[in-house]
């Protein structure tokens, strides 16, 4: 019997708010709050979930209607409460606590333990250095960006707080990136333009939207999915108008003397840096425990499976990534299966070795120097690994 109805439907809707904030995939959440209104005795459920808001009508079983709208906050990702809240929603649907102890539950989860700043920084530059030697960057390169990358993560923290549109704090911070990297190239530092923009471009890219949106245009919640991509398309547009403008700032004379001849890395550290790449950005994401082992683990299935592919495919690329992204999805979803949580946890770091930074810097650098046939070779291989791990994904 409930007891306290008006409450009740607010700390279930509460629940999925904060889903949806914290990285949840709207389909999940929507088909997670019908059972748990269910689970507490509702009649009936009209509910709809979307990245902004979650609207409910319910129907007691005294045929009483109740209607209930929660605004959702600008997303801020956090896996370790992510799988706080997933715990929850799963005990709410078991022993069907009531409303007070499910507002207290939420208080523990919002105060529960954080990484400091400092930590997150040298995460953030510990995975962007690993993802330069990933694209195969020099070992001064490697320096450069892990300290280039502590600025960035910094100015990342303090911009978005003030600025929410990808499009603009992208921008700013792509330019700042590239120009630290090309002065670093002209001072002699530097040997790898590419490598380094390739590493940090990493801090920049929203993963989270591209997954979440994928993940609810499958589940055909359009508007949602859409919202998802089109913030991932703005960070994109950010990216590259940043990284253009630092390009256009030095001129093409400067740029043609400064790219050197890249290192290319074995296997054996690419793959190692790859698992070291995706092991930091787990912990920016605030991942936690056995979370960051499986987001090593997934990196070097995506990666081992994208070379094994890439082998008995004779080199193609598009094959290659869509194999690496099915399974990069699979596992993703099974370990979901297994520990009960939402797939995002998973598929936003293990899908990481196969995002196209490097292609997308280097399409940007060759509208630039007006480099028309590595402009259409690079911009047909971006687009081509996009869809290729959209299919993964629907596979």
């Amino acid at each position: 019997m409930i007891t306290n109805t008006h409450k009740t439907i607010s700390v279930i809707l509460e629940l999925g708010r904060r889903l949806v904030q914290t990285g949840a995939e709207v389909w999940l959440v929507e088909d997670r709050l019908r059972v748990v209104f269910d689970a507490y005795g509702f009649k009936s459920c009209d509910l709809k979930v979307m990245t902004s808001d979650i609207e409910a009508t319910v129907c007691t079983q005294e045929d009483k209607m109740y209607t209930q709208i929660k605004e959702v906050p600008p997303k801020k990702y956090d896996m370790d409460k992510l799988e706080k809240l997933s715990a929850l929603s799963e005990r709410m649907l078991r022993d069907t606590p009531g409303p007070d102890e499910v507002e207290r539950e939420f208080g523990r989860i919002e105060n529960g333990p954080e990484y400091k700043k400092v930590i997150l920084f040298l995460a953030g530059a510990f995975g962007a250095a690993n993802f330069t030697m990933f694209f195969n960057g020099y070992r001064q390169d490697v320096a450069i960006v892990g300290i280039c990358a502590i600025l960035i993560a910094f100015l990342k923290d303090r911009i978005g707080r003030q600025e929410r549109n990808p499009l603009i704090y992208n921008t700013l911070l792509a330019y700042l990136m590239e120009v630290l990297a090309i002065m670093a190239m002209i001072a002699g530092a530097g040997r790898s333009l590419t490598s380094m923009t390739a590493g940090i471009i990493m801090l920049l890219i929203s993963g989270f939207g591209i997954t979440n949106g994928m993940s609810d245009l499958l589940h055909e919640n359009i508007l949602s999915g859409v919202t998802d991509f089109m913030e991932s398309l703005l960070g994109a547009m950010g990216i590259s108008i940043g990284i253009s403008l630092a390009l256009l700032t030095f001129g093409e004379k400067v740029l043609e003397h400064i790219q050197r001849q890249e290192v290319v890395q074995s296997q054996t550290v690419q793959m190692i840096a790859c698992i070291g790449g995706c092991i930091g950005f787990a912990i920016v994401a605030n991942c936690r425990g056995w979370i960051i082992l499986y987001s090593g683990i997934g990196a070097l299935i995506t990666r081992v499976t994208y070379l094994i592919s890439l082998k008995l495919a004779d080199g193609n690329y598009f094959t290659a990534t869509l194999m690496a992204a099915c399974g990069a999805a699979f596992f993703a979803n099974l370990l979901s299966l297994i520990i009960n949580t939402p797939p995002s946890i998973f598929l936003t770091t293990f899908i990481l070795p196969v995002i196209p930074s490097s292609t997308l810097y280097l399409t940007v650098y060759a509208i630039i120097m007006d480099d028309r046939l590595s402009y259409h070779e690079n911009g047909r291989r971006l687009f081509l690994v996009c869809v290729a791990i959209a299919l993964g994904f629907i596979i």
